[in-house]
């Protein structure tokens, strides 16, 4: 070992000017393989903490009939998916699910309420039982202003990004319902208008049905606020009846006996019974 060193050394003072040649690109390369790894890494670890653990989770399950299959590219609508009972089974039987979140969403114009020629202003909206997604996500998203969604509770979490745009665009300042105005939370150029600021504590959504909403609070994710900025978060119930999805209010409903019986007459007494009766 003694002797490879000593004739190691001698080979470096015999050729000094190779030697520091191939040794500083030796150095270089060994610096930016390093430095690369570093950022991979470190990639890695702040897409599964900050986007996987805290927004989109490890599995998405969707509809076979999405014509795409992106998850945070698309904001479209999903299709429902018929038999989530049977998937909710086999989700639930699965050891390598920790815990999984029903979700849907869409796209939905936020209606100009000053009545005013405005456009209105597009925004995704997602459905979710909020104490499970924020169960779900690590408690990601922060109230800043009025109360979170309760269980069973009709209503909008509005991000704070989507009502600055919102004041921009139509010039109305939205603020949590039974709360009073917080100043502490305008833009300078609401500030500026605080004597003539037009206010509203509720917001009408539009997507196949138009529906008014009240604003239960207004927050922003913990993590990615600026690149979710455009996703608020309302009631499931409140996104299926936007979407014309069936609600819990579509009842069914116990028919009469005639009218049963006639639902399951025979064709050719189906005429007879109406030419009687005309």
């Amino acid at each position: 070992m003694s002797l490879i060193i000593k004739i190691a050394f001698r080979n470096i003072l015999r050729h000094r000017g190779i030697s520091l040649v191939i040794g500083t690109i030796l150095f270089i390369g060994a610096l930016f393989m390093s430095l690369g790894n570093g950022v991979i890494n470190g990639a890695e670890k702040g897409i599964k903490k900050n986007l996987i653990d805290r927004f989109s989770g490890s599995i998405t399950v969707m509809s076979a009939r999405n014509k795409e299959d992106k998850v945070l590219g698309n904001m479209g609508q999903l299709q429902v998916i018929g038999n989530y009972k049977k998937v909710d089974k086999v989700l639930e039987n699965q050891d390598y699910i920790n815990k999984f979140l029903p979700l849907t969403r869409g796209v939905v114009l936020f209606l100009n309420l000053s009545m005013g020629i405005d456009d209105p202003s597009i925004a995704g909206v997602y459905g979710v039982d909020f104490e499970k997604y924020q169960n779900m996500f690590q408690n990601n998203i922060v109230i800043l202003e009025g109360v979170p969604l309760k269980p069973g509770e009709k209503g909008i979490l509005l991000n704070v990004e989507r009502r600055t745009a919102i004041y921009h665009m139509q010039n109305i300042w939205l603020f949590p319902e039974g709360h009073p105005l917080d100043k502490k939370w305008l833009t300078p150029a609401a500030l500026a208008n605080i004597d003539s600021l037009r206010t509203r504590n509720d917001v009408v959504l539009l997507g196949i049905n138009d529906i008014r909403l009240p604003v239960k609070g207004v927050f922003k994710f913990r993590q990615l606020n600026t690149f979710l900025k455009k996703i608020n978060i309302i009631n499931l119930e409140s996104l299926r009846e936007c979407f014309a999805y069936v609600t819990s209010a579509d009842k069914q409903m116990e028919l009469p006996k005639e009218y049963k019986d006639l639902l399951e007459m025979e064709e050719e007494n189906l005429f007879d019974f109406f030419s009687e009766h005309s």
